[in-house]
């Protein structure tokens, strides 16, 4: 049990240290600009820092996450949209392919290079699976990730 309990100290330990929450100040300025830019009605939220990657989420219409590189350019950006807002593509593959079945939660996800993808969280009727199917931006299936 003390061998558990230690590799699980070790664990957090080291997953704290990779990533740091920051202080306002710490953030460099051309990332805070680009916030602004993209966000000028936002409160500043509270960031996290993970390599050389700034993350942070907030509420605007729904939960958004957005990660900036250090030089203010994006790296990805995630916010949550209303299960029908999903391409009617991606409705009709998985009405075919999933009947019985709920779309819990789904996202839009644009990367860095401004590629848009949405990501559905799926569970399914009869058992605890859950499921992330992932759809271009015309909402043809890419993927699928289970769990």
């Amino acid at each position: 049990m003390k061998k558990i309990l230690l590799v699980i100290a070790i664990v957090f330990g080291a997953l704290s240290t990779q990533a740091q929450r920051m202080d306002t100040n710490d953030i460099p300025q051309k990332v805070r600009d680009a916030f602004r830019q993209d966000y000028p009605t936002v409160e500043f939220p509270g960031w996290t820092k993970f390599g050389d990657i700034y993350i942070t989420t907030f509420a605007f219409n729904g939960s958004v996450t957005i990660r900036y590189n250090t030089d203010g350019t994006l790296n990805h950006l995630e916010k949550s949209i209303e299960t029908n807002a999903i391409p009617q593509s991606a409705k009709d593959y998985l009405a075919k392919n999933c009947p019985n079945d709920t779309v819990q939660f789904a996202f839009q996800i644009k990367d860095g290079n401004g590629v848009i993808t949405y990501l559905t969280d799926f569970s399914y009727s009869d058992s605890k699976k859950i499921s992330k199917y992932i759809f271009d931006a015309n909402g043809n299936f890419i993927e699928t990730r289970s769990w």
